[in-house]
């Protein structure tokens, strides 16, 4: 971890990017809003698949009686 921050720091000296814990701590912002938005996304999946199934079962039973 350590060696990633290093070699980020360099890169930044590198390109001039004045502050490289600006970039990281934007890099890192980025990751997490992502990472959010990925979970929502699959959560709102996995519960509109689980009630389509469990509609789906329901009007099953319904139709066998």
């Amino acid at each position: 971890m350590f060696g990633l921050v290093v070699a980020i720091a360099e890169l930044a000296r590198l390109l001039d990017v004045p502050d490289p814990g600006i970039a990281i701590s934007d890099v890192v912002a980025r990751a997490l809003a992502l990472t959010t938005v990925f979970m929502v996304v699959r959560t709102l999946f996995i519960l509109f698949a689980r009630g389509g199934r469990l509609l789906f079962r329901r009007r099953e039973a319904d139709s066998r009686s």
